[in-house]
């Protein structure tokens, strides 16, 4: 993930800001990401037991009204158990909010050591690969490790059964006789 910083330049030098891993790690989240998060939270917090509660109410307020079978409840279970990933939702919404917003970060310059505050920018597309490198990196490693060696592929079964009957036929062996396969004659009565 690549980042970068606004403005770009220092003030003092005019020298390109570079962002290391390190400076990242210091950047702080605005106050209102923070609020926003907060808010997220408790909206979740709150809302699981009332979705949850509430549908429970409303199936037994819709018995009374409709005089509903006694199979509803189930179903009125159910639809309240269902509740509790929607009362995620807030908190969901929050954190990838939070997640994503603009962050301030301290960029100290590596030419005059001026230190400015920032805007740390993340680019969330992933960084370019060139095809032609990476194809060339993995057939140098390919010719290293040594290529597998292909097997040639067995005969199907039916083929090689029929080679061994031929075969049999061919040398006068005759097979056995197996009453479990004479489909033709009738099963014996049972005794």
């Amino acid at each position: 993930m690549a980042f970068s910083v606004r403005p770009a330049d220092c003030e003092k030098c005019a020298k390109p800001l570079k962002v290391t891993y390190q400076d990242r790690r210091h950047a702080w989240a605005p106050m209102r990401a923070w609020i926003i998060f907060a808010l997220g939270v408790a909206a979740t917090v709150v809302g699981m037991p009332v979705l949850f509660l509430g549908t429970g109410v409303a199936v037994a307020l819709a018995d009374e009204a409709w005089g509903l079978p006694d199979s509803i409840f189930y179903l009125g279970d159910f639809a309240a158990w269902l509740t509790i990933p929607f009362s995620f939702i807030p908190a969901v919404l929050a954190w990838r909010y939070f997640r994503n917003v603009e962050r301030n970060i301290p960029m100290p310059c590596r030419k005059c050591g001026h230190t400015q505050n920032c805007q740390l920018l993340e680019d969330n597309q992933p960084e370019p690969v060139d095809v032609a490198t990476e194809a060339a990196a993995l057939s140098a490693v390919a010719a290293v490790m040594g290529a597998p060696r292909v097997q040639k592929p067995v005969g199907d079964d039916v083929s090689h059964r029929a080679k061994q009957r031929r075969r049999k036929k061919s040398s006068g062996e005759e097979e056995p006789y197996n009453p479990d396969f004479d489909f033709d004659k009738p099963e014996p009565p049972p005794k």
